[in-house]
């Protein structure tokens, strides 16, 4: 699996380096830091789906199946890839965030733990409903999927919020304890999600 990301890595070089300019101009256009679940959301669908779309065009699949490769490898790459290129944004974004506070250019403090939480918790949707959907269909036919998917992320948004304020208000919950444990899920969540990728893929 090492090999693999690795390679993948080599072969995201442009994609890794889009990611680098919106990841710098982001936190420096804008002072609020809400926008980090955004960004770390967006460097894996950039990442990580353009990888899964050249290895559909190049038929990369057929080539898997003649190289003693592991399903579970093939698969778990990518689910590890989501979550170093997400590492990557963040540590970009908390840098530049770091830099323009230590300037005196910021309007309000920066609170890196909940956005660090918040974003790994959207990352994390994002990528552990996406992955099992792409394996199942295919990156093109997967596309349109895909794009409701993130719109329907962005209408429950003020469900969540609605929730968050519940646990805060009604169960006496601190914003970071209740972004850990949606963190937690999270995890279970890709887990999960990786279980299924896997199912699927060995199927296909």
């Amino acid at each position: 699996m090492f090999k693999m990301i690795i390679t993948d890595m080599g072969l995201s070089v442009k994609s890794l380096l889009l990611m680098l300019v919106y990841v710098i101009i982001f936190p420096l256009m804008l002072d609020q830091n809400a926008y980090m679940g955004t960004v770390g959301a967006l460097a894996v669908y950039v990442v990580v789906l353009g990888l899964l779309a050249a290895e559909e065009r190049d038929k990369v699949d057929l080539l898997y199946r003649i190289l003693p490769v592991r399903a579970r490898d093939i698969v778990g790459a990518k689910y590890v890839e989501c979550v170093l290129v997400w590492g990557m944004a963040m540590l970009i974004d908390c840098a530049v965030l770091a830099v323009r506070s230590y300037l005196g250019n910021l309007d309000e403090p920066v609170h890196y733990a909940n956005s660090i939480l918040s974003s790994f918790i959207t990352m994390s949707v994002i990528a552990g409903i996406t992955l099992p959907i792409v394996y199942k269909y295919g990156y093109t036919r997967s596309r349109i999927i895909v794009l409701f998917l993130w719109l329907g992320l962005a209408f429950a948004s003020p469900f969540l919020a609605a929730l968050i304020d519940f646990l805060m208000n009604d169960r006496g919950m601190t914003l970071t304890g209740v972004l850990s444990l949606g963190a937690a899920a999270a995890v279970v969540l890709l887990c999960v999600s990786a279980y299924a990728a896997v199912r699927i893929y060995k199927k296909k």
